[in-house]
């Protein structure tokens, strides 16, 4: 249970928004389900964390009615959420706390220090009567209890056992027991020692002596699940089944692992909350590395699963510009087109050199002599194949355009010829020449979303397929102006590298996400 300061002390309440946004922030990321899919939130989950983020800003603003009505949100959407509901009561009592204040301060205004005082008591009383470490505690316990009734009700009897000793150990912890004396019937009465030893015995007397060997050897299978587990670095799915091997059995060799596998966790909620940090801070790079780390120690951590594609969306998106959603006419037909990124440029001969070292691939023949690209690497990238972009782009974490896609951020919505415009101008564009130029190197023919060299210089792979065939578009160094035109388009095998063929990547947009 997380201590958050004692409970009889009048503190501001600035420091307790902190301390409670940051716990619940947490708890709730650690609590959440693997998800079916990690490349985004479910809708229940994504509004339940909105409203509890508008709650942290409305406590950090001292603004508790609106921290209560946020609260009251996310309360309903997770009804079974302890946590939340221990909140949305204090939030209650704080929003009455601050009304207190409010008057105590306008009583003084006017000079009434009777009604001073009997306000500032009442809120003194209030703030006293909390009891927030106990109202935490005894909220963990309830949570217990029901973890403990449903592995009951399942028919998981060693389980539930193992589960109902800890609610025994969690209700004799002295929060539990200060709450309980001052606040009856504010803890579970399950959870009363008698009532729980008492649970446990009639669980343990319905195994009997012909079902016992069955159960040891139950455990045993539970626990070989849960090492093999714990060595494949999925630490959640170790910690559920070691535990429910213990619960049968508790030997020492499996008491170790369990220890071993919850420290992993723990290490990895850690990491996890230096990466949210990083997160909030919009580094997405320190925010991916600290998510890794806890996805390293846990595969299985739910709330980093979650998180990671987003970061990765977003270190994706970085210096790239974004197309607004457009309809235009591709491959012959009318297609609706989704706001999303672009690279500015071609992908160059620099960049595509550090994707094959990283990769340990092997050098295009024309490098192999120099061990490089000739110069500065700032000429696009050729030669590749359509098949060969997209490894790249997956190892960028982005994806190569559709047709449909490139037309929009050459401009094509609008009905143009060119991606400047109506006219030819030869000095925009690269084409019927001897060489490319180097990426980006002429701002003059860019598209209206800023994108350079979309008409000559290389022509770019897309990820349209027609007839077995892949659409690449823009025209190339190699190829005379009409080439440059914005319908061009040339159909060849994907597996295919060609001269003056190269491509550059795109994104999805927030809207994908």
């Amino acid at each position: 249970m997380a201590a958050r300061g004692n409970p009889l002390m009048i503190i501001a309440p600035l420091a307790f928004a902190g301390l409670t946004a940051g716990f619940v922030g947490l708890y709730l990321l650690r609590q959440a389900a693997p998800p079916s899919s990690p490349a985004a939130l479910d809708a229940r989950t994504r509004d339940v964390d909105a409203a509890v983020r508008e709650a942290d800003a409305a406590e950090q603003a001292g603004r508790w009615d609106l921290a209560r009505a946020a609260l009251q949100r996310a309360a309903a959407l997770e009804p079974a959420n302890a946590t939340l509901r221990g909140r949305l009561e204090e939030a209650a009592e704080e929003e009455k706390r601050a009304a207190l204040l409010a008057e105590a301060d306008a009583a003084r205004r006017k000079g009434d220090s009777s009604a001073e005082a009997a306000r500032l008591a009442e809120a003194r009383r209030i703030r006293e009567e909390a009891d927030l470490r106990g109202r935490q505690a005894a909220a963990e316990l309830a949570a217990d209890v029901a973890r403990a009734q449903a592995a009951e009700k399942s028919g998981a009897v060693p389980l539930a056992i193992e589960v109902w000793r800890q609610v025994a150990s969690a209700a004799a912890s002295d929060d539990v027991v200060a709450y309980a004396t001052a606040h009856p019937g504010h803890v579970p009465a399950e959870a009363s020692p008698d009532t729980v030893q008492k649970k446990i015995a009639e669980l343990q007397a319905l195994l009997q002596e012909g079902e016992k060997d069955a159960l040891k050897a139950k455990a045993e299978s539970a626990a070989a699940e849960g090492l093999q587990a714990k060595k494949e670095g999925r630490m959640t799915t170790a910690v559920a089944r070691l535990t429910e091997a213990i619960g049968v059995d508790a030997r020492d060799e499996w008491k170790k692992a369990l220890e071993e596998a919850k420290a992993y966790i723990a290490d990895s909620d850690k990491f996890l909350n230096e990466g949210l940090a990083a997160y909030e801070k919009q580094d997405w790079e320190a925010a991916k590395s600290r998510v890794e780390l806890a996805l390293t120690l846990n595969k299985e951590c739910a709330a980093a699963l979650r998180l990671l594609p987003e970061i990765r969306a977003r270190l994706a998106r970085k210096g790239m510009i974004p197309v607004p959603a457009a309809t235009l006419t591709a491959g012959g037909a009318e297609v609706k087109v989704r706001a999303f990124y672009i690279e500015p440029t071609e992908v160059s001969e620099a960049q595509y050199y550090a994707y094959l070292r990283a990769q340990g691939l092997p050098l295009p023949s024309r490098w192999r002599e120099a061990k490089r690209p000739p110069g500065d690497g700032s000429a696009p990238m050729q030669g590749v194949s359509a098949k060969e972009a997209e490894a790249y782009a997956a190892w960028a974490g982005r994806r190569l355009p559709t047709e449909a896609e490139w037309l929009a951020a050459a401009g094509a919505a609008d009905g143009r010829k060119y991606p400047w415009g109506a006219e030819w101008q030869a000095a925009k564009a690269n084409a019927k020449s001897d060489a490319p130029w180097p990426c980006g190197s002429r701002a003059e023919g860019a598209s209206p979303c800023g994108a350079r060299d979309m008409a000559g210089n290389v022509a770019e792979w897309t990820a349209t397929s027609e007839g077995g065939k892949r659409v690449a578009k823009g025209g190339s160094f190699l190829f005379p102006p009409s080439a440059c035109e914005l319908t061009w388009r040339w159909l060849d095998d994907e597996d295919l590298g060609f001269p003056g063929f190269g491509f550059r990547c795109a994104a999805d947009g927030d809207e994908e996400k």
